[in-house]
């Protein structure tokens, strides 16, 4: 398996954060409420959420992809890496 590696989304042009941040909510079971959530919404949270460092974006080169996870979760995946 590929290494994972964290984004600093600090990096990113704003324009194609918000593109990024807008594609992940809306993939498809990203929306559990039962009042609909304007996409803009949701991204502003989301963008709140990476300046916080409540989450990171990381990109899996196996796949491809970028995606967000929690902190907690990437620093407990970060020492499951290291041998």
């Amino acid at each position: 398996m590929d290494q994972v590696i964290e984004i600093p989304w600090e990096s990113i042009e704003p324009e194609t954060l918000t593109n990024i941040l807008a594609e992940y909510v809306t993939r498809d079971g990203t929306d559990y409420g039962e009042q609909e959530v304007p996409t803009d919404t949701k991204v502003s949270q989301v963008r709140k959420l990476l300046a916080k460092g409540a989450c990171v974006l990381i990109f899996q080169p196996e796949d491809q992809s970028l995606t967000l996870i929690d902190t907690q979760v990437w620093k407990q995946m970060q020492r499951g890496f290291q041998v």
